[in-house]
């Protein structure tokens, strides 16, 4: 991977398969955490609520701090703007609020196929975001 400044030059494309298996870990690791919580606080419904706002914070601040949620980094993926900028929080939300077409039908498939089909790899939520996932190097 080749970085000009803010932006990185050359990196190969993170692909589908294995970035949705990054994100179902960040999801996994998401409701184990409200799980941990919810029974603590003697199954209180509050904890639902900060699942869903853990939900929609986690992912965008993660991504638009240094491009990678704990999975990504795990992973070695970053997402970036498709023109090889940093992403920010914009991008990021716009990707996390496609979430629910990309996520349809059945956990994910939508979000595959289109990324399988797209040249970027790019699943909705990307293409609407103009950002991409890279592979970091080793």
């Amino acid at each position: 991977m080749e970085q000009d400044e803010n932006k990185i030059v050359r990196a190969p494309l993170a692909r589908p398969g294995i970035r949705y298996l990054a994100t179902g870990l960040d999801y996994i690791t998401l409701m184990g955490f409200t799980e941990f919580l919810y029974k603590i606080s003697h199954r209180n419904s509050w904890v639902v609520i900060l699942f869903s706002f853990l939900w929609f914070a986690y992912f965008p601040l993660m991504e638009s701090y240094k491009g990678q949620t704990l999975w990504k980094i795990a992973f070695k993926f970053r997402v970036i703007r498709a023109d090889g900028g940093v992403a920010n929080l914009f991008d990021t939300c716009i990707r996390r609020i496609f979430d629910i077409v990309d996520f349809l039908p059945i956990y994910g498939l939508l979000g595959i196929l289109v990324a399988m089909r797209s040249s970027s790899y790019q699943r909705i939520g990307d293409k609407m975001a103009r950002t991409i996932v890279v592979k970091l190097p080793q």
